[in-house]
């Protein structure tokens, strides 16, 4: 009964405040699909091919994560890791970053650097809109944290799942944490390497290849198969947090569309991890 009341109140504060969010998106026709229409084209030439080469990279990568894992430290009977540090764990979760997205952000941008100024249009070069990032932020925070107290609260009503107190296996290790450059690492790696190289290669690539391939005026259905890609390659995490990683995706899908720019994505996604790691840090132990 004092999980179910601590969710009751947290929703009393949360829940305002991600409806105003969306309301006033809704009321500035920001949501509407012909609110897209007008948005920068990001014609950088990639086709249906270069989606099929990149989840093909994508899956090459995660392959060969698993061969540095069973190299480095190998794994137990159910498949985990043997790792003994917060560094060497980190260590592996950055070369895992690295050998997961870096094919396919490889090529993204061998791609784009054949195109007409393609880095700048594909929003990379130069850095902008970080400002609509800090905006993208502040909508975002109230609206997945609602999404992710909705799905919590329905699981411990009808099959008495209580809400998980650490969702991703990141963070558990922050608060398991044995040393200072491990837990530096970690705070690296989630807050600057998974934003960059997750924005390159899902919204830069998969949104961009699917909206070229469907073409310019209908980017709400790139965002919501991009966005369903990034949610199931998320699968690891607890599943009530499934539902806001969707949603966080979906914004971010929408940002990409509305500046055409990178930036403001990888600043609301590094944003919300860094927000998800205080929330952390503040949590009371026990």
């Amino acid at each position: 009964m004092e999980t179910l009341h601590q969710m009751w109140t947290s929703a009393a504060l949360i829940w305002p405040l991600g409806l105003a969010a969306l309301l006033v998106c809704a009321w500035r026709g920001r949501l509407r699909a012909d609110a897209l229409r007008g948005a920068p084209v990001r014609d950088v030439g990639l086709t249906g091919s270069d989606l099929v080469v990149a989840l093909a990279l994508m899956i090459l990568g995660k392959l060969l994560v698993n061969v540095v894992v069973l190299w480095w430290v190998g794994v137990d009977e159910s498949g985990v890791p043997l790792t003994r540090t917060t560094l060497q764990y980190m260590g592996l979760v950055v070369v895992g970053q690295a050998l997961g997205q870096g094919p396919a952000v490889g090529w993204l941008l061998w791609r784009a650097w054949g195109a007409d100024r393609g880095w700048r249009t594909l929003g990379l070069w130069p850095p902008r809109g970080v400002g609509a990032g800090v905006l993208g932020l502040l909508v975002a925070l109230p609206v997945v944290m609602s999404v992710l107290l909705a799905t919590a609260m329905i699981g411990y009503a009808l099959a008495g799942d209580p809400p998980p107190r650490v969702g991703h296996d990141l963070l558990k290790t922050l608060q398991e944490s044995d040393s200072a450059a491990g837990t530096a690492l970690l705070l690296f790696s989630a807050v600057v390497i998974a934003p960059v190289l997750e924005e390159l290669v899902y919204r830069g690539l998969l949104q961009t290849g699917l909206v070229s391939a469907t073409g310019w005026r209908l980017r709400w259905p790139a965002i919501l198969v991009t966005s369903l890609i990034f949610t199931v390659v998320h699968g690891t995490v607890v599943w009530q947090a499934l539902p806001g990683l969707f949603v966080l995706s979906l914004i971010l899908g929408w940002l990409y569309e509305r500046t055409g720019s990178l930036w403001p994505c990888v600043t609301t996604h590094a944003g919300f991890n860094a927000m998800n790691i205080a929330l952390l840090l503040t949590m009371p132990t026990g």
